[in-house]
């Protein structure tokens, strides 16, 4: 056994890819019923899938996918690109300002990784935005430690600048509030 050639980081095909989509702003049931039965219903119909596992959260729906075992390293490729197909058909059925699905098919057998969630914890509604920067410092310091390979956000909220106008209040001929009414949204 010893005089075996062994490589310090064996090749290993990569089974168990992963999907993930974010749907801001939806219940665990909304994102249940508009996106993860939708991406289940179209793997289910490729043979090469042995399992589909799901879990629905508010926010975020997770596939874990087993393949069968006829997929070789030979057509794993081939068979991502059938999976990534059918997920951009389930896009096209998402609901509106429902995120593409994440194929991760790079990640492999690993020998540890870590999960983490920032939460709000103070007083009054979440602060979205100061929520999102400190998961990017996070990240950032998560990937200076020694050993550290992928670091990913999943539903970081978009930033939205919302404006206040007192139409009592005098502009001082900077800001007139009948001129932003009839500024359209972008």
């Amino acid at each position: 056994m010893s005089s075996l050639p062994r490589i310090e980081d064996p090749r290993i095909t990569n089974r168990y890819p992963r999907v993930i989509t974010v749907v801001p702003g939806a219940s665990a049931d909304r994102v249940e019923a508009l996106v993860t039965d939708v991406l289940e219903d179209e793997l289910k119909e490729l043979s090469e899938i042995k399992v589909v596992e799901s879990t629905s959260r508010a926010g975020i729906s997770v596939l874990a996918i087993e393949l069968q075992d006829s997929v070789t390293r030979a057509t794993n490729e081939a068979v991502f690109s059938k999976i990534r197909d059918r997920l951009g058909d389930a896009a096209a059925k998402f609901p509106p300002g429902t995120a593409q699905p994440f194929f991760d098919d790079k990640s492999s057998a690993v020998a540890f990784s870590l999960i983490t969630a920032v939460t709000w914890t103070g007083n009054g509604p979440p602060a979205r935005g100061v929520m999102h920067r400190l998961a990017l410092d996070l990240a950032d310091e998560l990937r200076d430690v020694s050993g550290t390979d992928i670091v990913r956000l999943y539903g970081a909220p978009t930033e939205e600048i919302s404006v206040e106008v007192d139409p009592d209040r005098p502009s001082g001929g900077f800001f007139h509030h009948e001129r932003a009414q009839k500024t359209q949204r972008i």
